[in-house]
């Protein structure tokens, strides 16, 4: 880590991840967060964001299918209501 202006620059790629399975409207969905607070693009300034992943169950594979991705706030908002202030 490199000190810069006063801040520590966090150059490792790190994040927290949460994850959680449920029911809406009949279907079943499982939705990642990812939150970070990094250098990871090495150019000298900490970034911080928050970003999911969504996938819902096909019954015919019986297997989740990504189904949305990204900046995806307001499903990050109804799932991890914890994140709510940083989002």
């Amino acid at each position: 880590m490199d000190k810069n202006n006063g801040s520590v620059l966090n150059r490792r790629y790190t994040a927290l991840l949460f994850s959680i399975e449920y029911e809406k409207n009949g279907n079943k969905f499982k939705t990642h967060a990812k939150v970070e607070w990094n250098d990871s693009c090495e150019n000298g300034h900490n970034t911080f964001s928050i970003t999911g992943s969504r996938y819902e169950f096909d019954t015919r594979s019986q297997s989740y299918k990504f189904w949305s991705g990204g900046c995806i706030h307001e499903e990050l908002s109804e799932q991890f209501p914890h994140l709510r202030p940083y989002i």
